[in-house]
């Protein structure tokens, strides 16, 4: 028994995977990256927390979507103070 497909193949796309995040996921990842810097550094001011680090994996993850960009703006921010005052 044979199965015939009225469908014809109009091209061919690639299979490679677009790893390219879109602009609302890296805007969506900077804000959490930032707040859980923020959260990280609230946390560590006196001590280290059996689940520091679990939030430091989630900034690490947070991050990898970000572009270059994005990337500087929050290690300016950072080092700068104004995320954390104990980073100057």
């Amino acid at each position: 028994m044979s199965v015939h497909s009225a469908e014809s193949i109009d091209g061919r796309k690639s299979l490679r995977f677009d790893h390219t995040p879109s602009r609302e996921d890296v805007q969506q990842n900077y804000r959490a990256a930032e707040q859980t810097l923020r959260a990280l550094c609230e946390q560590t001011t006196r001590d280290v927390r059996p689940d520091t680090p679990s939030h430091f994996n989630t900034l690490v993850q947070q991050m990898r979507v970000l572009d270059a960009p994005s990337l500087q703006r929050l290690h300016q921010m950072s080092s700068s103070g104004s995320i954390c005052q104990s980073a100057e």
